[in-house]
């Protein structure tokens, strides 16, 4: 590293389709105090130097945008910070406190932290904050799954436990459908039978609390029906293919 300095590295972000740029991120000691750096590795990992420009918070996430350049994002104690020169200057563009989270796909952007989410689907350029759905608003992880059908959902885990999403649609439209903002995943209730729903035919696993899977089974696209006769009563955990729902919860009643 080109500080040998105590510190902490909170965050690394890395590509490795034929690309060896990775970031670590986190804070450093200075003689003036702590400052929020970024660090680069051009070698996949194998050496490090930090990038010219420091920043005045703790940094808790860090994510470069490959296809824009790149543009660097960090999430800190202190807001959103964004550099488009390789971390030569920042520029601060959510100034909210206490953000702990970014993450980007095909344009599609997020933060959030102890207040919320904000999205952006301009690459950055512009911020709306949304918590619709949210029963907790204290987001500590954000993960974006893409679809092979061209869907586009947003995971984020809470400091209470539950984990919400965002199904942004195809990522052809213009952005987030507000009806289907973050929501807790929905609990289906059923006795013997569940109706199950899916976009592409595929391989849906029922899962007890333990992690172990106690049916699976190949389904069409569109309705089918699963014969839960045979599973005990309790709650569980409905796994569907990538292009579904990432995961459903499922109460079963005697």
């Amino acid at each position: 590293m080109a500080y040998p300095r105590r510190g902490y590295c909170k965050s690394i972000a890395a590509r490795t389709e034929n690309n060896p740029a990775a970031y670590a991120a986190g804070w450093v000691y200075f003689p003036a105090g702590v400052q929020g750096v970024v660090y680069k590795s051009a070698d996949f990992g194998a050496t490090w130097e930090s990038l010219p420009g420091t920043l005045p918070d703790t940094i808790c996430d860090v994510m470069a945008d490959y296809e824009a350049g790149p543009r660097i994002f960090c999430a800190t104690t202190g807001g959103l910070y964004r550099s488009t020169d390789e971390g030569r200057t920042w520029n601060r563009i959510i100034a909210q406190r206490g953000l702990r989270a970014v993450a980007g796909s095909v344009g599609h952007y997020a933060a959030a932290g102890d207040s919320g989410v904000w999205f952006s689907t301009d690459r950055g350029g512009n911020w709306a904050k949304c918590d619709t759905g949210l029963a907790v608003t204290r987001v500590t992880c954000l993960e974006f799954i893409a679809g092979e059908d061209g869907w586009l959902w947003l995971l984020a885990g809470t400091y209470g436990g539950a984990v919400y999403y965002w199904d942004f649609g195809p990522t052809a439209t213009a952005g987030p459908r507000p009806s289907e903002g973050p929501v807790r995943a929905a609990a289906s209730v059923c006795r013997n039978r569940l109706q199950v729903n899916l976009r592409h035919a595929g391989k849906v696993r029922l899962v007890d609390a333990t992690g172990r899977v106690v049916l699976s089974a190949g389904l069409p696209a569109g309705e089918s029906e699963l014969d839960l006769s045979r599973i005990s009563a309790g709650v569980y955990q409905l796994v569907k293919p990538v292009a579904g729902v990432p995961v459903t919860r499922v109460v079963v009643g005697r």
